[in-house]
This record gives structure tokens, sequence and C-alpha cells, in this order.
């Protein structure tokens, strides 16, 4: 019974001065630093009347399993000793100290059979982390005693698989965003952090200003709405292998302490494989913040949401693309016009059977140099012995220099058979034109009277299928420069240059690879649009009777306007043409005064 008593008395009277102890707190509390701090503090107890043996300690840090410089020696019981203070970057980290018996000149003797547990913690810029523990030596058995331990960091969400540069794909975002109760928002803050998101792990993202035409659109609502031929058109369009599609909103919530606006923010976006229309991966994420004032909370929720959004899609477009590597090849052809490089890629295409892919890198206007990514097995000497060795009617391919995986190339073009097609007095040209829908029905004639290198004259008449028609007489002053091509030949007003494009217009799209131009500004009230070379194609028609095959160029607009145009300086005629809401038309017969079929056109 004595002993009990003994025994209950000593509780207390630790519980006693542990309460004094843990009083000590105020020379812990945190302070500001720049960096982020690391303070651990460490003291020795024991319980009253203990006849047990209390050995002095000396610490070692390890950090991330690296053992930090120095060691703390600690002699004295009931006191709180510094042991270390370290300034480190943020981030999370694993930190263990290591106990160990005291020489008598306070050096490091060897371990302690007990040591303190592993502690996993976060070090952040702004309050010093702080850990503080004990270790008390009982009347029966010794413990550590944890006072203060952070909590652990939040999981690091797990990197994206790891895909070369050459095999990521090519990504187009589109994420429209609205504050609930205003307008929608021009310069969206969820799709600039997912885009930042993607660019800053390399991934090759289309422009956010091109994307601005079409952000509010039908053809995006449809593609948000799960048009699949929506969404494979828009990144067909921009060139890519993987759209984001979404939709973003805010709402006001309440105010937060201190006067500050709350704001909660809905970001969900779907990515689609442009080229199956698969669904690569789709989430939804919620946002919270507050700001000075109600733009500003928005913005900082949107952007917040958009950021975690495009983690995810990251890593899961990451993992479902990431296949067996296949070499890639960096191609560089110097001295090529625009049209030039279109060709080479079609050969690419259709006479290289092991090509799994290629993407157009660069094209500088000015040196007439591009680069070009193929993908193919064996390399850049396995292409180089197929573009050396094959037949390409329109140019000879010299290589200059190749590496594992460079290869620069020079294209020599061949002489240029004309295709006969010459554009002189006499010439005959038929068209069918057609409402979007069919409904109304016209079939076109032209006759050229008159030609030279800056003007051109003809006639023209027009049958409807109801039967009513009407003709009169045509001039284009400026055949050699004008960009306006569309016309209607019932005002007095028209000026443009159909059923051609001018020689200008030709010369910069086979240069450039794009142009401006005005397809339809009398009847659909165009502004001034861009006009792209998309491909190199071929277009059946009766030329003198006989059914002919004529080399096109196929331009897109980015009003959706399509054309195919002769490929021919001298007479470059819109062969057929689909401009978007008006009209469609194609040539169904041409007659030439003394043409003569070339072999190959």
């Amino acid at each position: 019974m004595r002993v009990f008593v003994i025994f209950l008395i000593s509780c207390v009277i630790l519980c006693f001065l542990s309460s004094v102890g843990t009083s000590q707190t105020e020379e812990f509390e945190p302070t500001e630093v720049e960096k982020g701090k690391l303070e651990i503090w460490f003291r020795i107890t024991s319980a009253p009347m203990t006849e047990r043996e209390i050995y002095y300690h000396v610490c070692k840090l390890y950090i991330d399993d690296k053992e930090m410089e120095g060691t703390t020696f600690v002699n004295k019981e009931w006191e709180w000793v510094h042991l270390f203070s370290v300034e480190m970057e943020e981030g999370a980290y694993n930190v263990r100290v290591l106990h160990g018996y005291a020489s008598k000149k306070g050096k490091w003797a060897g371990e302690f059979g007990k040591q303190p547990k592993l502690f996993r913690t976060g070090v952040r810029k702004g309050p010093t982390t702080i850990i503080r523990y004990s270790y008390n030596v009982g009347l029966v058995y010794e413990e550590y005693v944890y006072d203060r331990v952070p909590p652990p960091p939040p999981p690091t969400p797990p990197a994206p698989p790891k895909i070369s540069p050459e095999h990521k794909p090519r990504i187009v975002v589109v994420i429209p965003e609205q504050h609930l109760q205003r307008r929608f928002i021009p310069d969206p803050a969820a799709e600039t952090e997912v885009i930042r998101k993607f660019v800053e792990n390399d991934f090759w993202v289309v422009d956010q200003t091109q994307i601005e035409q079409i952000r509010y659109k039908d053809e995006s609502k449809k593609a948000l709405q799960g048009d699949n031929d929506a969404a494979i058109s828009i990144g067909q369009r921009f060139d890519a292998e993987v759209l984001i599609i979404g939709e973003a909103f805010s709402q006001r919530g309440s105010f937060s302490p201190g006067g500050l606006v709350q704001c909660i923010a809905r970001v969900e976006a779907r990515a689609i494989r442009v080229d199956t229309g698969q669904i690569l991966a789709t989430h939804g994420v919620t946002a919270m913040s507050s700001g000075a004032s109600e733009e500003i909370a928005s913005k900082e929720s949107l952007a917040e949401a958009g950021g975690k959004a495009g983690d995810y899609l990251m890593r899961e477009i990451a993992r479902k693309w990431r296949s067996a590597a296949i070499p890639s090849v960096r191609v560089r052809l110097t001295g090529v016009d625009f049209r030039q490089l279109v060709l080479f890629e079609q050969v690419l295409k259709e006479n290289i059977e092991d090509v799994r892919r290629f993407h157009r890198r660069s094209f500088d206007v000015v040196g007439r140099v591009a680069e070009v990514d193929v993908d193919m097995a064996g390399g850049a000497q396995a292409l180089s012995t197929e573009l050396t060795t094959g037949e390409f009617p329109e140019f000879e391919i010299e290589v200059l220099n190749f590496s594992a995986n460079t290869l620069d190339l020079k294209l020599k073009p061949k002489a240029a058979a004309p295709s006969g097609l010459a554009l002189s007095p006499k010439t005959l040209i038929f068209m069918d034109r057609a409402d979007p829908d069919g409904s109304t029905k016209e079939i076109c004639k032209v006759m050229v009277l008159k030609v030279d290198e800056t003007s051109l004259e003809y006639d023209w008449a027009i049958e409807s299928s109801d039967g009513s028609s009407n003709s009169g007489t045509y001039m284009i002053d400026a055949f050699d420069k004008s960009h306006d091509y569309g016309i209607d030949w019932t005002m007095e007003a028209a000026k443009g240059t159909a059923p051609w494009v001018s020689r200008e217009v030709f010369r910069e799209l086979r240069d450039n690879g794009f142009t401006t131009i005005t397809v339809d500004k009398y009847i659909r009230k165009d502004a001034i649009v861009i006009a792209e070379l998309k491909g190199i194609t071929a277009f059946t028609v009766k030329v003198n009777g006989k059914e002919t095959h004529l080399k096109a160029i196929e331009v897109l607009t980015d009003k959706s306007d399509k054309l195919l145009i002769l490929d021919e300086l001298q007479n470059p005629l819109v062969l057929s043409a689909e401009v978007a809401e008006r009209y469609r038309s194609k040539v169904t017969a041409i007659y030439v005064p003394g043409y003569v079929s070339i072999p190959g056109r």
C-alpha cells in the first residue's frame, strides 16, 4: 500500500512538472522567414523518485536520409534544448533525429537502442515549422513524448508519365467561362491555367489568341454538348491531336473575414483524341477563393479550379498517349516555298509506308526553311534512303546531312509542266451554283474576251432552275493583285475576281501558305478573312469533252469557306467553292482553244 501511494504521488508531481515544462511555449512561437525554416527542440525528463540511470544524449540530424552537419550535446534535465535550426526550400521532407550515448567530453559514444519516430513534415515559407519532443525516464521504462509535431504534408500528386517531347500530342484548349449574372468573360482564367500546365510540361499548345474566334461560337457549343464531329473539326482546324473542351463558371459567395469577397468556381472538361474521337479523360473541379473585389475573387477561383483540372487531364493524356517508342526524326528543308512543303508532307503520307506520324514544326517564310518531325521505324537513315531512292513528280531530294535523329534535305524542283489550260480569249467555263441546302440551282457560263497581265474581261450568263436567266459583261481591273474574290454579277458595285483569284493571292498561298482575302463582302458582308493552303489534290473535270484530272490547291478560310484553285499561276481558276452560309459552286466543264492534254496532269 505504501509503494502504491508513493507511485500516485510521483505521478501527480510528474504531471505538475510536465505542465510547468509545457507552459514554456512562448519561446517556440513561429517566426516569419524568407525561406522555409525547420526548428527541432528536445528535453530529458524523469519520473520523481526514479532510481533508474539517466544518460545524456548526443543528437544527429538526417533529412531525406542525408546527414546534416553538426551534433548537439544534451546534459540537462527539464530544460528545452534547441537541437537544430535549418533553412530549407519549400517542400515535404523525411526528418529523423538519431540519439546516442555521450562520452565524458560530450562526443558520440554509440547509438541508443530506442529512437524517436520518423517525422514526415512539410516546410513552407512563412511560419517556422517546429518539432518538439521529450525523452522521459519513468519508474519502469523510457519513452519519447511528442509535445509538438506538425501535420504531415498533403500527398504529392503523381507526376505525369514521361513522354519524350517529340512524342507528346499537340493540344488545343477551348474552355469558355462565365461569371453568373454577368456576360461571358473574354480572357478566361481557367482556360489560361490549363494551357499553362501543359506548356510548363513541354506540350505544344495552340496559341490562345487563335481560339478567340471560336470560343463562344456554335461549333464549340456543339462540341461541348457531345457532338464528336464538331470536336474533331475543331481539332483538325488547328492541326491538334487532342482537343480539351469544357466550360467554367463562377458565382459570388459570402463575404469573408476582413471584408473580402468570396467566389466559388466550377470547371468541367474532357480531352478528346482528334483522329478517333476517343475520350481520353474527363474531370470536374470546384474551387473557392477570396479577393478584394468580386472580379479578382472570380478570376482566382477559376484559375485554381483550372489548374487542378489541367493537372489531372495532363496525367491522363500522357498515360494513355504513351506508346512504344518510335524513332523521331527532325527533318530540316531548305529553299522551299509553302506549296513544296505541303507536297513533301504528302510524299511522307502517301509514298513512304513506314512513316507512322509527322508534324510540321515551323516554316520560315523569309528564309524559306521548314522543320518537320517524322516518326518512322529505322530513324533518319531509313528515311533518307526512302527519300533519295524514290521517284517524285515535282522534285528530287538531296540529303545534305544526317545524324541518328536529324536529317537536312534540299528539294530540287523539276521543271514545272504546264497544265495546258492557258488563259486565253474564247476559253469557256461551265459552273453549277446552288444554295447551301440545294434549294436554288443555277448554271453559269463564262467566256473570256480579253486577258493581259493586269486585267481580264469576260461575258457571263446565268440560267436558274426556275427558268429565269441573266447575262452581262464583266471586267476585272486588278487581276494581278486584287484580294477581293467574291462577286455578285447582278450588282453594279461588284469588283471581285471570281471565278478566279488574283495571281498575287495565288502566289502568296503558294509561297507563304496563307493570305488575306474577302470572299463575299457584298451579301455576307465579310471583313477580310485569312485563307490558308491546306493541301494539294486532284480535281476531276471535263476539258474539251475529255475527263481530266487537274492538280489543285486546297484552301480553307477562318470563316469555314473552302476553295479548290487550279495549281497554275497564270490561270488561278477556282474549280470549286463552298462559301459558308451562301452558296456552293463547281466547275463542270472547260473548253480551251487548242488545248493539248499534258501527261500526268
